[in-house]
């Protein structure tokens, strides 16, 4: 990486007390656990499936897990902040 690249600083998050060091690339697993999700069908809304697939992502190298609980295709109808806590909870 070059002089000025913006891995070449040292930058950290804090996650719930374990730094995440962003000075290198990190993978990041994005989870869809929306019903109607375009890109799986909605496969890790199931609680027990999401767990598997959590586990498989961290073990295959996943740093970061993002869980998407309202879908943004076209044509989706959107949902509140309570139904998309209600899909977070159980994740």
């Amino acid at each position: 990486m070059g002089k000025n690249s913006f891995f070449s600083s040292n930058l950290f998050i804090n996650t719930r007390g374990r730094l995440l060091d962003l000075s290198s690339p990190c993978i990041m697993s994005i989870l869809n656990i929306t019903p109607d999700s375009f890109y799986d069908g909605g496969s890790n809304s199931n609680p027990d499936k999401l767990l598997k697939k959590v586990e498989t992502d961290l073990s295959s190298g996943a740093d970061i897990l993002d869980l998407g609980a309202w879908s943004s295709r076209p044509g989706s109808i959107p949902i509140s902040a309570a139904e998309e806590w209600a899909r977070l909870e159980p994740a």
